[in-house]
Parts: C-alpha cells; sequence; structure tokens
C-alpha cells in the first residue's frame, strides 16, 4: 500500500467520524452552528432566502406566474400564494407533527412531484376561497 492510499483511508475514516459525531451528538451540531452564526453573521438568513427563491421560481415557472382563477388577472410574484386544491394542508407536517415552512413546501412540491395537489392563487382570491367554502368569489 502506498503512501496516498494510507493518507487518502485516514482522511476517510476520519470524515466519516466527524459525520457520525456530528449526526449524532445534538450539542456537537449546536456548538458548531452557534460557532458559525457568530463567524458569519447574517449570512444563514441570505442562504435561507436564496434557498426559498430557488424553489419559489421553480414552482412558480411550473403553475406560469398567474393566479389560477380564470377572471383574476393577477400576475405580480408579490401577490401570488401556493393554495391546496382539495383543502387538505393539515397533511403536510414534518416527521415531528411540526408545518412545513413555505421553503420547504417549495421543494417538497417539485421534489416529490405534487404539483397536482396545489395551485397558485393571489392572497385575495386564496383568502376568499378559504371564507367560501372553498369557492373563489370571482366564480360566483
Amino acid at each position: 500500500m502506498d503512501i496516498t492510499r494510507k493518507k487518502v483511508n485516514k482522511n476517510k475514516k476520519r470524515r466519516d467520524y466527524d459525520h457520525q459525531r456530528y449526526w449524532n451528538d445534538k450539542e456537537y451540531r449546536k456548538e458548531l452552528s452557534k460557532k458559525w452564526s457568530e463567524e458569519h453573521p447574517g449570512k444563514g438568513a441570505e442562504y435561507m432566502r436564496s434557498y426559498r427563491n430557488y424553489w419559489k421560481k421553480i414552482v412558480f415557472d411550473y403553475y406560469g406566474n398567474k393566479c389560477a382563477c380564470p377572471k383574476c388577472p393577477e400576475t405580480n410574484p408579490l401577490f401570488l400564494t401556493i393554495d391546496h386544491i382539495f383543502e387538505d394542508g393539515y397533511k403536510d407536517k414534518n416527521k415531528n407533527g411540526r408545518r412545513y415552512g413555505s421553503a420547504q413546501i417549495y421543494r417538497k412540491i417539485a421534489m416529490e412531484d405534487l404539483w397536482n395537489r396545489f395551485q397558485l392563487l393571489c392572497y385575495n382570491c386564496n383568502c376568499c376561497k378559504a371564507k367560501n367554502n372553498g369557492t373563489c368569489p370571482h366564480l360566483l
């Protein structure tokens, strides 16, 4: 066995150990996270914003960047929201029983091919649909 192969094996063992420690030791994870946050102020929020916007763009592009209500002309992405077509939002929870955030919902829609369970509505149509037993007032 040559010297580089020994070094690679040693590095792999170290990396595996670090990986196991990171995922198995909750306090160690918290400590590393806190240290990183102190060394990089504002980077965590910036990363999450870009992560959310990446998945949001994929989902909004799929739905055509417009409100699904046929009589609503809204196309401004600031007013558009994701709506559960079958009013089954209570099913979308993580393994701890907590609701997903917007970034996680966008990613879940795209990665798990859930396009037929959701639609893009403007905020007005979405709120009114919730108050009118699942019917948008434009369609009344």
